[in-house]
């Protein structure tokens, strides 16, 4: 095109010819303004332990990130910092089981929270108790309240010790 036939074009002309000369400045080069969810952004997962024992619960997130923490007094617990994908929360507690045993949770752009467990005392299922003097042993079950009821006494031959080492005195 000459140039004499340029200086005609009206200036929006122009401008449509040299954008598309540059490139397009509509946006579509590699360094745009539009802010878009930034892929450092990370997140907080978190919930609530209620039930038997609340305070001191081990709460153990598996997944990308690995780690622990533990309720606060309320029961609370959450992991910040986590980014986007998937993870299981593991709540632990000696002598206690959990409901659910554990949960998968997917962080996807977002805080995750009300991921709850409640927990309730495991009892063993039976105990026994030894009378040296009478030579025999007893054995109960283990209600979930600590009740015990009595199962069959096995009794052991006289002069015999069902116990390797006793230690003489009254037992309560």
């Amino acid at each position: 095109m000459k140039i004499a036939t340029l200086l005609r074009l009206s200036p929006a002309v122009c401008l449509m010819f040299f954008l598309a000369a540059c490139g397009g400045g509509g946006g579509s080069g590699s360094s745009s303004s539009a802010s878009a969810p930034s892929s450092n952004a990370t997140y907080t997962l978190g919930g609530t332990v209620s039930g038997a024992v609340v305070s001191g619960v081990t709460v153990a997130l598996g997944g990308s990130t690995s780690t622990t923490t533990t309720t606060t007094g309320l029961g609370d617990y959450s992991f910040a910092g986590l980014s986007n994908g998937r993870y299981t929360v593991t709540p632990l507690h000696a002598g206690y089981s959990f409901s659910p045993a554990s949960s998968p949770v997917t962080v996807n752009s977002g805080n995750v929270t009300g991921v709850n467990f409640t927990v309730t005392a495991v009892y063993p299922r039976f105990a026994y108790v030894a009378n040296y003097n009478a030579n025999t042993v007893s054995q109960y079950t283990i209600g979930s309240t600590g009740s015990l009821t009595p199962m069959a006494t096995p009794t052991v031959g006289a002069g015999a010790s069902p116990f390797s080492v006793i230690t003489t005195g009254a037992f309560q």
